[in-house]
């Protein structure tokens, strides 16, 4: 029995010279449920990224970063044909979509932090132990991509009702709560619904 399970993956998608835009967005939801987010799939294609944890505070947010942004692909490989040289590592890599604001965030995703990732997108709640050793290079990322300008927030209690707060061009808030869809039954999210918006019936609130 191999002690990493997607050891064959990983190997797998290090040998590849292309983006992996499947692979990215499992990457995706499994930092989203690494966040504390139980329903994932209602932030569609995206990065949920929580700001901050207050003292007695009921309500959490988080910083939703679109999917488009996201850039997964191997890292770069060495000039040099011997074995111990190659590649070791996935690049996470997140650029505003938009292009006019700015801001990039880079991390690293060895093997060790990939295994840990494909157990949070199967419902893996981390221990200390998980948290600590992979603390550092998540730090790192999570406080670059921070300071990357963002257009929506998520709003949440306990993680499964979920608000979404957004700007348009015209700079109108708009407030839509994000409702269960047909990726909690065991289907596939497409359309609206995965694109994190609100689901048929849903209220919308705007403000000026």
């Amino acid at each position: 029995m191999l002690p990493y399970p997607s050891v064959l993956r990983f190997m797998e998608l290090l040998t590849t010279d292309a983006s992996v835009d499947q692979e990215r967005d499992a990457v995706l939801r499994a930092l989203n449920r690494g966040e504390g987010l139980m329903a994932p799939e209602r932030v569609g294609s995206a990065l949920a990224l929580k700001v901050r944890n207050v003292s007695g505070g009921t309500i959490r947010s988080f910083r939703r970063f679109p999917a488009a942004g996201f850039r997964l692909e191997p890292g770069a490989a060495p000039d040099s044909p011997y074995v111990e040289s190659g590649r070791t590592a996935l690049r996470l890599s997140y650029r505003d979509p938009v292009g006019s604001r700015g801001g990039n965030a880079e991390m690293e995703i060895r093997l060790d932090l990939f295994e840990l990732l494909q157990r949070f997108e199967q419902g893996y709640r981390p221990s200390v132990a998980d948290l600590q050793g992979q603390q550092l290079a998540l730090a790192v990322f999570k406080n670059r991509l921070s300071a990357v300008p963002y257009q929506e927030v998520l709003l949440t209690t306990h993680g499964h009702d979920l608000r979404r707060i957004h700007r348009t061009e015209d700079s109108v808030l708009h407030m839509e709560e994000l409702t269960a869809g047909p990726a909690e039954d065991g289907q596939e999210s497409n359309g609206s619904a995965a694109e994190g918006r609100a689901t048929d019936g849903a209220e919308e609130a705007a403000w000026r």
